[in-house]
């Protein structure tokens, strides 16, 4: 069952997330299971939203991948997640088209 993460994460720094990024390397080794990420910094809060094909390859993830970034960085405050079923997904444009040019990632085809 296809589930939705909403993770509030305080103490993380926009420059931290951007080396996590890099060191787990989501967006040039996109996990098979991962469908959506959307992360936004408000008020020094770090907001992730994600949809996954199931829980269990959102925990594979996390421990694999991002959890070893996490630590590697020094990051050492704790993030409040919530998981729930996805009711639906509706993507009305590509992200490319919405993001400022230094922000975007190019489109990753599944092989």
């Amino acid at each position: 069952m296809a589930v939705v993460m909403r993770m509030e994460w305080a103490g993380i720094t926009p420059e931290q997330y951007d080396e996590v990024r890099r060191r787990a390397d989501w967006v040039g080794n996109p996990d098979p299971h991962g469908q959506v990420h959307i992360a936004t910094f408000d008020d020094g809060v770090l907001r992730c939203f994600d949809v996954w094909d199931s829980a269990g390859g959102l925990n594979e993830f996390l421990q694999s991948r991002i959890m070893p970034a996490v630590q590697a960085v020094g990051v050492t405050s704790e993030p409040s997640v919530q998981v729930t079923p996805l009711h639906e997904l509706y993507v009305v444009r590509v992200a490319d088209a919405l993001l400022p040019q230094q922000s975007r990632v190019e489109a990753v085809t599944p092989t």
